[in-house]
């Protein structure tokens, strides 16, 4: 029987979110490039700068096979224009209508998809100044990850070990001011540069999410942001936001800690499993003990760090300090003000410098 999934895929135009889908399509062959017989497209691409994507999409492949796995995911796989457009107001658009379905579908994931190869100079600015509008997917509850797309670079991004982490290295340094901490958290990273290998990314990502405990909150539309400040911010509304913050940030913690727990204990049910037990030889069971306690390992010192970081945000919870408070309230009142910016807001935006004061100090 298969587990029902959705994925929807985020990210700018031209990083390939359609391309991918296409490929959990079986009778879809991308390497196929003969003129006369182009092959099928579930979600429509095409070669040049401009997006081929200007609605959301979903599409159900049946009977995806899970990597390394029995199971198989009836997968629907939701593709989306690109965000952040180059344009302040249609991102604001297109923002609008992903956060209103993702609200009312309650995928599994959120996946931001990222091509360091085809980076534009703009990717970086755009991804700062719509910061604000990236953590509100964080605010789901959802599980969000990052999946880098290097298709094509199989070069750099060789099978061997030492070579995928300086790989890995260097595509997190050349994304490192995209503000993914705004979106996800380090661990929530994939990368891949083959299309088959990039499905089975995916697949990791659904199989994560499934597993992990997922809060239930709401994204908010831009106009639900702006209309915050059309209110009254005094200490309270300031705390309660400040508040609101801390706790979608522990409701990530958690999940991973269900996560991390999920791996330390399939790896304790392997080796006591009677598999283990009629291995032909000692030296493979040794092998097979050294490969799953270094497994092991690593889920425990990532749980282990994920747990001191949840203790210090239930800390931070409790205390409510001022200054943590008013840093917060700041912050995202410069993030809003850097959006209007964008839009040419210009009255707007003194306004509401002159209304806010204390949120345009500096400390």
């Amino acid at each position: 029987m298969s587990v029902e999934a959705e994925v929807v895929v985020i990210g700018r135009a031209r990083q390939g979110k359609s391309f991918l889908g296409n490929c959990f399509d079986p009778d879809y062959d991308p390497e196929d490039d003969s003129e006369d017989d182009e092959p099928e497209q579930t979600f429509k691409t095409k070669e040049g700068i401009e997006s081929c994507t200007s609605e959301i999409k979903s599409a159900l492949f049946k009977k995806v096979k899970v990597p390394k796995a029995s199971e198989t995911v009836d997968l629907t796989y939701t593709d989306t224009p690109g965000f952040p457009d180059s344009d302040p107001k249609k991102t604001l658009e297109i923002f609008d209508k992903i956060v209103k379905y993702i609200n009312d579908k309650r995928p599994e994931a959120i996946i931001w998809v990222i091509n360091p190869s085809g980076r534009n100079p703009e990717d970086e600015k755009l991804y700062n100044r719509f910061s604000l509008l990236m953590k509100e997917f964080k605010k789901t509850g959802i599980f969000c990850a990052v999946l880098i797309n290097n298709q094509g670079s199989k070069r750099e991004f060789g099978s061997k070990n030492n070579k995928k982490e300086k790989a890995k290295s260097a595509y997190d340094t050349q994304i490192s001011g995209y503000g993914i901490e705004n979106f996800t958290y380090e661990d929530n990273i994939y990368y891949s540069y083959h299309y088959e290998l990039l499905k089975g990314e995916v697949l990791k990502i659904v199989s994560r999410a499934i597993v992990s405990e997922s809060s239930h909150g709401k994204a908010r539309i831009f106009e639900d942001i702006r209309s915050e400040y059309e209110g009254q911010f005094d200490q309270s509304a300031l705390t309660s936001k400040y508040r609101d913050s801390v706790n979608s940030e522990i409701a990530h913690l958690k999940s991973g800690i269900k996560w991390h727990k999920s791996q330390i204990e399939g790896c304790s049910g392997v080796l006591k499993s009677e598999g283990w037990n009629i291995l032909s030889t000692v030296f493979t069971l040794g092998v097979a003990n050294v490969v799953a306690g270094g497994i092991t390992l690593y889920h425990q010192e990532e749980l282990d760090d994920r747990k001191k970081s949840l203790k210090k945000r239930k800390k931070k919870l409790q205390s409510c300090n001022i200054e943590d408070v008013m840093k917060h309230a700041k912050k995202e009142f410069g993030e809003f003000c850097t959006i209007l910016k964008a839009l040419k807001q210009t009255e707007e935006l003194e306004k509401l410098k002159e209304r806010f004061p204390f949120l345009t100090e500096t400390d």
